[in-house]
Formats: structure tokens, sequence, C-alpha cells
């Protein structure tokens, strides 16, 4: 039996440097509550958001640009530094927000460095050694009494988190409470909890189109996906291949530390075979169901 993860003590915090931007008077001129950011990404630098912490409703600007080498280095140094087991990161965060405006666009948002390094890393291990100890079984696809397994339509092998077990798991899982916050507060989706397992497909595993949401139970909201593969390349198959608008194919390489978030019933999608074993944490946003489906 699974938990479904509700809030608890707060466990994770990133870390985020202030950036200088070159908008001059421009930046000069904002409201004093209107932060620049800079998006860690194991010492790259992503581009900052503009965000004005005293109204989340505000109008978001995102702005590339090129960041200053001293920034470049600060941002290095800090997300070295292992802080994901501090405290939650806060709903309000601009990476949290830009998944927010990512799926109100688009139906689905995509971050290549989710997590450190060091978090990811713990994770895959964690997982690597459920697999060793025989805990992961084999998924099944349909639910209830039809519940079925079917590994030429899903072949990989799962088990479902626990909060309390471990802590890597309870990390990940305060980050994606903060990441549900965020969801409920700009997209008013009346999510509930949250649940979610890891996943192991093994070499020349997959997992047929479907999308995520049942017919007969509409809780499932918003699907996440954080990939927990190390040194992963293109060569090594294994892509989430996501069907977006007019049926077009769009693939995410399962790199390390990479999150993909989506609207569960609306974006089918499937998970095509690797060379290699093939490591995720898999989960879903859940609302309270429509009673038409109870």
């Amino acid at each position: 039996m699974r938990a479904l993860f509700r809030p608890a003590c707060g466990l994770v915090q990133l870390i985020v440097a202030v950036c200088p931007g070159r908008g001059g008077a421009e930046h000069q001129q904002q409201n004093k509550q209107t932060t620049h950011w800079g998006l860690l990404s194991a010492g790259r630098y992503s581009p900052g958001v503009s965000v004005d912490l005293s109204s989340y409703e505000c109008r978001r600007r995102v702005k590339s640009h090129a960041c200053d080498t001293t920034c470049i280095r600060l941002c290095r140094i800090s997300w070295l530094i292992d802080t994901m087991h501090a405290m939650r990161i806060p709903s309000d965060h601009p990476l949290l927000l830009r998944i927010v405006d990512d799926l109100a666009a688009n139906g689905w948002s995509q971050q290549n460095i989710f997590l450190p390094e060091a978090l990811t890393l713990e994770l895959e291990q964690e997982c690597r050694k459920r697999a060793a100890e025989g805990e992961l079984e084999p998924a099944a696809i349909g639910k209830g009494a039809a519940q079925e397994i079917r590994e030429g339509i899903r072949g990989d092998r799962i088990q479902w988190l626990e909060a309390g077990q471990v802590q890597c798991c309870d990390s990940y899982l305060e980050l994606m409470e903060s990441l549900r916050q965020a969801l409920n507060r700009g997209l008013f989706l009346g999510l509930e909890d949250y649940e979610s397992h890891f996943a192991l497909y093994p070499p020349g595993a997959r997992y047929l189109r479907h999308v995520d949401r049942f017919r007969d139970d509409d809780k499932r909201m918003v699907s996440a996906v954080l990939y927990l593969n190390n040194a992963w390349l293109p060569e090594h198959g294994g892509q989430l291949r996501m069907y977006l608008k007019d049926d077009v194919a769009y693939d995410v390489q399962p790199t390390g530390g990479c999150l993909v978030v989506f609207l569960s019933g609306d974006i089918p999608h499937e998970v095509m075979p690797a060379s290699r074993d093939r490591l995720s944490l898999t989960g879903w946003f859940r609302r309270r169901g429509n009673e038409l489906f109870q």
C-alpha cells in the first residue's frame, strides 16, 4: 500500500544567486520587491526571471543575457554546496513559476537541470539498491480488478515512495510539495496530494503510447517525471516521446536531473526502448475526483 504525500515539515532548499542584469535604468526603476534571479544549473547560467514577489499574478518577463564571469563562478560554487536537505524551496521560487507559466501556455514544461548532481545521484543509488534487493515489481496497466501485467505494452519495474523511509526521497517529496502549491496558486487546479514511484526500465523495455489519466478516474491532473540516469547519451535511446499539438512528436532525453511536467489527460506519450537501464521517479499531482466517476 502506498502513502500519498501531503505537506509536512520543510526539508529542501535550492540555492539561487542574485546575478546582475544588464537592463541599466530599466532595472533600477523596478519595484524594490522585484528581484532579478539567476537559476543555478550545475555551473551553467540560465536566463534570469524578473519576479514581483509581492504579487504572483504580475506579468513575469524572461530575459536572456550573458552573466558576468564573477556571477558564473558564484553559481558554480553555490551549486556544489549540498543544500537539498536544508528546507523546502518556497512555492514562489522563479523556477517553479517558470513551470507554472509553461503549463499555462503549452500544457508541458521541461527543465533540463532541475536537481543538483548530488541529490540526483542519491536517488539513482536508492533506486538501484531497491532493485538489487528485489523490491521493484513489474508494473501493471489498467486499474482495480482490470489490472494486468503485459510487458509488451509496459515493461518497467516500480516501487511506490513512502514518506519517512530515506532522506533523499523525503527531499524530493518536499520539493514536489512546493511545486504542488505553486500549481494551485497559479492555475487553481485544486491539487490535494502527490503520488510517485521509482521506475526502472531494463534494456529493451518500453511503454507504448498512452495518457496518464484513466477514462473512469479524473483524479490525476499533472504528471511529473524526474530522470535519474547518469552520463546518458542520445544513442542509449529511452526517450520520452510526447505527442504535442497536431500530433507532432517531441523527444525528451532522460538525462539525470531533468524534470518533465505535463497535463496528465492532455498529452499522449510513450517511453522508447533503451540499450541500458533507464531510471526515473514518476508521479502525479491529484485532485479530488469527479463524483460522476465515483
